[in-house]
């Protein structure tokens, strides 16, 4: 095990020296499929499990945030929620893509002061992405430089979304992420049925412990909701469909 963490510090370190060898921009972590935040999960970190990747790295004089979005969520859902906590604001996930795939587009308890609030082309950042976190920052580049427009072909009006922003990534460096596409879905559903009933209880059960992050569905349960109604409810949700209307 300390010839693993050992390793592991070996390569976070090698890999920020080579990402900061010519500026000292801050680094975000973006974890993956099924990860946590900093403040999740007790003491055992993302990012080095009982050794802090993160502090280690402060240590010595980087400037590194960790970010924590939706562990199941979309990477389009995934790389707003990014923009937000490192940039700042209400979340926004879009006029169109929120009325296409029936989500909240404004969700509460979705809004950060930002760890970094001064990002901007002369104030850019590396990005950092392991597994699905790597496909996450890439989209959180294309939303940056594209001006999105919604289903009734108007700009978004949200000033990340609503505007091209080049220059505000220094570079991007992806960890083991599947780029070329994942058979997870598949075994998801063959191999593990009983996993979209778990969610559904998890997501609202969830706690400072474990937060699965999907207020932009409303799967928070009603004041005089019973559980039974509530999971039934859930079982129901359109957050499971593969597309809007169509059940899996």
């Amino acid at each position: 095990m300390r010839k693993t963490i050992l390793y592991l510090v070996f390569f976070f370190h090698s890999l920020i020296n080579g990402l900061a060898a010519q500026n000292k921009y801050p680094i975000v972590l973006v974890h993956g499929f099924m990860g946590w935040g900093k403040n999740e999960m007790g003491n055992y970190k993302y990012w080095g499990g009982k050794y802090d990747l993160e502090q280690v790295l402060i240590d010595q004089g980087y400037e590194v945030y960790v970010a924590s979005v939706g562990p199941i969520s979309s990477n389009w859902d995934r790389a707003v929620e990014l923009y937000y906590q490192i940039k700042g604001g209400q979340v926004d996930y879009g006029k169109g893509h929120s009325g296409t795939f029936g989500l909240i587009q404004k969700p509460d308890g979705k809004s950060y002061e930002g760890f970094y609030p001064q990002w901007d082309e002369k104030h850019p950042i590396h990005l950092l992405g392991h597994s699905m976190g790597g496909q996450t920052v890439r989209m959180l580049d294309y939303l940056l430089r594209t001006s999105i427009v919604d289903s009734a072909n108007t700009i978004e009006e949200s000033a990340f979304l609503g505007q091209a922003n080049d220059g505000w990534i220094r570079s991007i460096t992806s960890v083991s992420a599947p780029h070329n596409g994942s058979t997870l879905s598949n075994f998801v559903k063959s191999g593990i049925p009983f996993l979209q009933d778990f969610i559904a209880i998890a997501a609202v059960a969830g706690n400072s412990f474990y937060n699965f992050d999907l207020e932009q569905w409303g799967f928070d349960r009603g004041e005089d909701e019973g559980w039974g109604n509530y999971f039934n409810r859930m079982k129901e949700h359109p957050a499971w469909y593969t597309s809007p209307g169509i059940p899996p």
